[in-house]
């Protein structure tokens, strides 16, 4: 599994792929696209090839085995996709999901931000670990410029 947390426009997650208990350093599980950001959890393989059908424009992908969490890049706002590949938009102010997404999202209700979340959780969960990817929305970008 993994760790992802969304917060104030900042998608993170954590860099490890688990597979039958072992484990491996995983870069590609946040995609990035010119306008969105994409975090996956689950299977990987199903995870990613789920991204690149949605990119190509193919009419309703079918989401196998894995969540999508797509955050747009511009406004920071925050889509799932759970199987089978239906997008429900987050009304919340923060989510997490994955083998470390209760721990995220407590730490985050606790004042922790997204990347900060991700760093706790991976300390607690045995299938996160391996650092923090990050992006930043650029609403979120200007906010902090304030």
């Amino acid at each position: 599994m993994t760790t992802i947390a969304w917060k104030d426009g900042v998608l993170a997650c954590d860099s490890q792929a688990t597979d039958t208990g072992t484990r491996s350093r995983a870069k590609s599980k946040l995609v990035l696209t010119d306008d969105y950001a994409y975090a996956v959890t689950g299977s990987l393989a199903f995870g990613l090839d789920f991204v690149r059908r949605l990119e190509s424009g193919e009419e309703d992908p079918e989401l196998k085995k894995a969540t999508v969490v797509r955050m747009d890049r511009r406004t920071g706002q925050v889509v799932v996709f759970d199987p089978p590949g239906y997008p429900i938009p987050v009304e919340d102010k923060l989510f997490a999901t994955g083998s470390g997404g209760d721990l995220a999202l407590g730490a985050m209700a606790a004042g922790a931000s997204a990347e900060e979340a991700v760093r706790i959780a991976i300390a607690w969960d045995a299938d996160s670990g391996f650092g923090v990817q990050v992006v930043e929305s650029e609403r979120a970008k200007r906010r902090r410029k304030k």
